[in-house]
């Protein structure tokens, strides 16, 4: 069993009033003397350490207790957070997903230096086979970026697959951070298929004819051959 505070503070009482009564009753003056000397020291001593005598007989060991106990649903105090900060350039990279279609993507692709040291762009493209269906503005390649200035860039679904399936990419953007020293990634969902051929002809047209300009044969208006009958 641990004293509570009320029994600590009963103790305290009780030390503060006992050695003087025991000091001037009875014989055996210096004895009692001294032994109201040991209760006033011991009654405080019990008081603010926490120790009882319970405590000295449990287990068989001394425990010391705080004399106010903390509350079971105290909160963790949290360890104050770390004042290091990253080395070199840093970078944010906006959207970090992109839909597109043949019309075009939601937004343009936005890079942001939020480092003190000045960030360069380099490369950029993309590592799978997925590539071939966009074009990519380089214009933001080989830019360099002071805090706080940022540099945009378009990307454009051109190429859909015969199939007309979604395309899934991943766009990658190099740059010369170091601290982690890793590339952006910006992942790019395409849908939409290409315009299916036209079978319709287009519809001929037949050319007027001409009026011509040559004499009519007088030849059909002959007589007939007489079949060599004479007529006088």
């Amino acid at each position: 069993m641990h004293a509570g505070a009320t029994p600590r503070l009963l103790g305290a009482v009780a030390g503060a009033f006992i050695p003087p009564l025991i000091a001037v009753a009875g014989p055996f003056h210096r004895l009692r003397a001294g032994a109201g000397v040991l209760v006033a020291v011991l009654a405080p001593a019990t008081t603010y350490s926490g120790l009882t005598v319970t405590d000295l007989v449990a287990r068989g060991r001394v425990v010391f207790f705080a004399a106010i106990p903390a509350p079971w649903n105290a909160p963790e105090e949290e360890p104050p957070p770390s004042r290091s900060r990253p080395r070199g350039p840093q970078v944010k990279v906006t959207p970090a997903e992109l839909a597109c279609t043949l019309d075009g993507c939601d937004a343009d692709i936005r890079i942001v230096s939020t480092g003190r040291v000045p960030l360069k762009i380099g490369e950029i493209g993309f590592e799978d086979g997925n590539g071939k269906h966009f074009e990519i503005d380089r214009s933001c390649v080989g830019m360099v970026l002071r805090k706080g200035e940022e540099c945009a860039f378009t990307l454009a679904y051109t190429t859909p697959p015969a199939s007309g399936e979604t395309v899934h990419a991943q766009l990658v953007i190099h740059q010369s951070v170091i601290d982690p020293p890793l590339p952006s990634y910006v992942d790019v969902t395409a849908t939409g298929a290409p315009s299916p051929p036209s079978d319709l002809s287009p519809d001929v047209e037949q050319e007027p004819q001409q009026p011509t300009d040559e004499p009519i044969s007088n030849s059909s208006l002959e007589d007939p051959p007489s079949d060599g009958l004479v007529f006088e």
